[in-house]
């Protein structure tokens, strides 16, 4: 009975010393509490000013993965530039970079002529489809629309022309330039503004063997020869364009003899293909999306890629040239859901932090990772994230740190157009554990501000935050549907893009963050030093 007496005197003991502790000490074994800090006193990266991308293929309707053919008529050469949902899509960015490119775009010529579809390639061929091209009139009215839509073109050249395929599977012999010419001299002489000319697609890293179609280094002098043309054909209007290249996968080797081979000033972007969650036929994607190990695996890649600028050609910069998560048309039922979200916008995060300038989303319709719907055009979860990225992120990239598990992802920007705010990304991928965020940041004066008591409703001198919280219809991260502070966003009824509105609170009110949810907060009360 004694010893029964003490083990209830010592239980009522901890009891009471647990309950005299202070709350910030009990949060910390609160796996639902989780401070964020972020460093705002100076940036640490800076992305281009076009950060989102998004690409237009060439592959035609006959393109089928996995028994499911996703393309229908959104190539290059088929797609209806009069739908006014693909117009909206595109002006509502303001600006938006589009990468006209792919896989086939080493498979076309340019001609003045009327022009045919591709055809079927051989069964042993490195390509599925060849012997495209392309007329200068549906050029022209690519380039209006395009224009006139506030796109920044970036076009993808082809890059075989003139060289013969070996046993070995390489193209060997030097790039004839004619045909490239021919068109570009179409483009210049007409004043039709490009942003960027891309040479090839995929010419390196495709894990055949050996791992490239082309030599590094032939490939290095071709564009030598590529930059000298631009040169020549743009000297009247003050000089070329940027030129990206190779638009590949990364192999270290491979680039660095490029770089070394063509020179200074060359190669003004690197780019590189990345497809982290591999094939779009692997049945375990939504796990993929949901895991922050599988997420964060590229991470290796994409400071390798900016290692070797600095060694081999500082005067350049690095961009994701084209990015889809799941390779072969994306994965069905995974990649037009929020659940893709996860995977998207924690890449442009990643990217944006390991010093990339641009991030091109494979694609902007086509195939089941579109950012539009290949048959209808409307909106997939992954577009408004993209375009709430590309209205709250600025190019300011900060440290943003926290204590939490690591199911929470967080990034930081300063706010775009808001001198001294600071816009947080934080991504819950936990699905059950509500996330109770509190912020801490270098700024002294916001600490103060966010610690100091509560004010009145309506006083306006308040300190505030938007927040723009992003949730799958039902609660289902397959859904296709998104939900915006609880509002379902469509279309309306003249095929308009819905208002993105934010939720304001004051900035002492509880942040908190759903499970298997998405939420950008902006602090335009942050007075971050580095953003002003």
């Amino acid at each position: 009975m004694a010893s029964a007496n003490l083990v209830l005197s010592l239980l009522f003991l901890l009891l009471l010393l647990f309950s005299s502790l202070p709350s910030s000490i009990v949060a910390k074994d609160d796996p639902g509490h989780v401070k964020v800090s972020v460093l705002a006193d100076y940036v640490v990266a800076r992305t281009d000013g076009n950060f989102i991308c998004a690409t237009v293929d060439w592959w035609p309707p006959e393109k089928c993965d996995f028994g499911d053919c996703s393309w229908g008529h959104t190539s290059i050469k088929n797609l209806d530039l009069r739908n006014q949902i693909l117009r909206n899509a595109i002006t509502a960015f303001g600006t938006m970079r589009v990468r006209i490119g792919g896989t086939l775009q080493d498979q076309v010529t340019y001609t003045s002529k009327p022009c045919h579809e591709f055809k079927a390639a051989d069964g042993d061929s490195d390509y599925e489809f060849k012997d495209g091209c392309i007329s200068l009139n549906r050029w022209d009215k690519i380039h209006e629309f395009f224009n006139a839509t506030g796109a920044f073109i970036t076009f993808g050249i082809n890059a075989l022309h003139g060289r013969v395929q070996g046993h070995d599977g390489v193209y060997a012999g030097a790039w004839d330039p004619e045909n490239a010419r021919f068109f570009i001299r179409h483009v210049v002489q007409n004043k039709q503004y490009v942003d960027s000319w891309e040479f090839g697609n995929e010419l390196c890293g495709n894990g055949g063997k050996p791992n490239f179609l082309v030599d590094g280094k032939q490939y290095g002098l071709d564009l030598i020869a590529f930059k000298a043309m631009l040169i020549d054909e743009y000297a009247e209007l003050g000089g070329p364009p940027k030129v990206a290249a190779p638009g590949g996968f990364y192999v270290e080797d491979w680039y660095k003899n490029m770089l070394s081979t063509s020179g200074y000033g060359v190669v003004d972007v690197i780019t590189h293909h990345v497809y982290n969650l591999g094939s779009g036929g692997d049945r375990n994607l939504v796990d993929k999306v949901t895991n922050p190990k599988v997420l964060g695996n590229i991470v290796h890649t994409y400071d390798k890629v900016v290692d070797t600028i600095k060694s081999t050609g500082p005067w350049s910069s690095a961009w994701v040239g084209e990015s889809g998560g799941a390779h072969s048309s994306g994965g069905k039922g995974l990649s037009n859901t929020f659940a893709n979200s996860f995977w998207y916008l924690d890449q442009l995060g990643m990217v944006s932090r390991h010093h990339h300038k641009v991030f091109c989303r494979q694609t902007l319709i086509g195939g089941n990772y579109g950012l539009l719907d290949h048959d209808s055009f409307v909106p997939n979860p992954d577009y408004y994230s993209a375009l709430l990225w590309h209205r709250l992120m600025g190019t300011g990239v900060l440290e943003v740190s926290h204590d939490g598990p690591a199911h929470l992802r967080s990034y930081a920007h300063c706010s775009k157009n808001t001198p001294g705010g600071v816009t947080l990304l934080l991504i819950n991928l936990s699905d059950s554990i509500t996330l109770e965020i509190e912020i801490n940041g270098s700024t002294k004066s916001y600490e103060r501000k966010i610690r100091s008591r509560p004010l009145a409703k309506d006083d306006k001198d308040q300190s505030k935050r938007e927040e723009f919280h992003l949730t799958p219809k039902d609660g289902d991260i397959q859904s296709t549907v998104m939900l915006l502070n609880g509002k379902e966003l469509g279309l309306d009824g003249k095929n308009s893009i819905p208002a993105l509105d934010s939720e304001v609170v004051n900035a002492s009110d509880p942040l908190r963050v759903a499970p298997r949810s998405i939420a950008f907060v902006k602090l335009k009360d942050f007075n971050a030093d580095a953003c002003k």
